[in-house]
């Protein structure tokens, strides 16, 4: 996009803060199917982009493809930009296989420092159309968890989607009491802490990212 000069360039600007009232909704597959809902954030942009891929090393899938994609930029009411990636694809296209057609399917899960990346995924397949409908939402600056992105921001039913994940009885120390006090947080923001409470080869793709940062 191109950036034009002068007194109307303010207006092209991102917005440094959204309203409290403000909200991105996403229609992931642009048919209903599956909608996407940020609270607190102002979108500034959405462009098409091309189609890649990332390794999910804890996921069965192993490798994440986005086909057709649409990335979203948006800012929260903090000032914090983040960005959400969202398709729809063919199980052929994606490298999926779906066993049993006529079902719903999902897959869900972290991306961790795979291309530069700290982000959520969601992918959920429709068995209506045969499409699967897929997600990665940006928390490299945000602390949304998988919960949020689940039942919060996609408003699914922990009736049809019951995601659960426990850590060790340590990583729900009083110490980060009332945040995302998940390993994969924790080693980002304070990795002494993390090493202090978890043991190596606790989580591989955790050590992978703090020995890359000198750990």
């Amino acid at each position: 996009m191109s950036i034009l000069i002068g007194a109307i360039s303010n207006s092209n600007s991102p917005p440094s803060v959204a309203g409290f009232d403000d909200n991105v909704t996403i229609d992931i597959g642009g048919d209903g199917y599956l909608v996407a809902h940020i609270e607190k954030a102002l979108e500034y942009n959405s462009k098409n982009i091309a189609d890649g891929e990332v390794q999910v090393p804890s996921s069965d899938i192993k490798v994440l493809k986005w086909i057709h994609a649409r990335n979203i930029s948006y800012v929260d009411y903090g000032g914090k930009k983040g960005y959400a990636i969202v398709w729809k694809a063919s199980p052929d296209e994606m490298g999926i296989q779906i066993n049993d057609t006529k079902a719903i399917a999902y897959d869900y899960g972290r991306i961790f420092n795979q291309n530069h990346m700290f982000a959520l995924y969601y992918l959920q397949y429709n068995p209506q159309n045969k499409m699967i409908y897929g997600i990665i939402l940006d928390n490299n600056a945000h602390p949304y968890d998988l919960s949020d992105l689940l039942y919060g921001i996609l408003g699914l039913s922990r009736s049809d989607v019951n995601y659960h994940e426990s850590y060790p009885t340590s990583s729900s120390s009083s110490h980060y009491r009332g945040v995302d006090d998940s390993p994969y947080t924790i080693a980002r923001n304070d990795p002494d802490w993390y090493y202090d409470h978890y043991d190596y080869g606790d989580y591989d793709d955790i050590d992978v990212y703090l020995e890359s940062q000198g750990y």
